[in-house]
């Protein structure tokens, strides 16, 4: 993990989880930390960049082991770190943002502290079969390379009806926390973000 500590804001802080793009077959710590710095510095929360385990080397569920590691590790060691032991906030976009829908439902089921919000930004949830956005956005070429980044993170096709690997087959989403989800107009997973959206409205 890296630990973002802003200047802005007063101590202790709330903390949050940040998990990277990259499909789960890219990114590390160094290729999101500009947002990564950024959103501590205008929020004034400690962020907790997590680089978690990639593909194809280490395919599902190596990369959801880690994510819920993370979580587990700043409940149980914000105050360390410069955390409230009370707020807590997880963040991610394409991989990391299925990342971040998954740590919010394994906090929600082994009790205790749970997220006060979550950021998903254009969030890889990989929903099966493709979602209309998927093919009309990205276009023949870039739609099958994202089927080919899903391929490499997952063990085989009975994965797809694990929601670890897919957060979006889900019919429960109570108890989710408050969460602002961006899509963008050239988002080949623009209608996953709004299904995502549409489920926990509907909880």
């Amino acid at each position: 993990i890296r630990i973002c500590t802003p200047d802005t804001g007063s101590a202790p802080r709330p903390v949050a989880l940040f998990f990277h793009t990259g499909g789960f077959v890219f990114g590390d710590l160094d290729t999101d930390d500009p947002q990564c710095r950024y959103l501590a510095d205008k929020t004034g929360v400690i962020m907790v960049s997590v680089d978690y385990r990639l593909a194809p080397e280490n395919k599902f569920p190596g990369a959801y082991e880690d994510a819920v590691a993370a979580w587990d590790w700043i409940v149980a060691h914000a105050r360390e770190i410069g955390g409230d032991g009370e707020r807590f906030g997880v963040c991610g976009g394409s991989a990391g943002g299925n990342l971040t829908a998954n740590v919010c439902r394994h906090a929600r089921e082994r009790g205790g502290p749970r997220p006060a919000f979550q950021c998903v930004f254009v969030g890889a949830f990989n929903v099966h079969p493709p979602v209309p956005s998927r093919a009309h956005d990205q276009g023949a070429s870039n739609a099958d390379y994202a089927r080919q980044l899903q391929e490499a993170y997952r063990g085989s096709d009975a994965d797809r009806g694990d929601i670890r690997y897919a957060p979006l087959i889900g019919t429960d989403y109570s108890a989710h926390p408050p969460a602002f989800i961006c899509v963008a107009e050239c988002d080949g997973f623009c209608d996953e973000g709004k299904l995502y959206a549409q489920k926990l409205e509907a909880s």
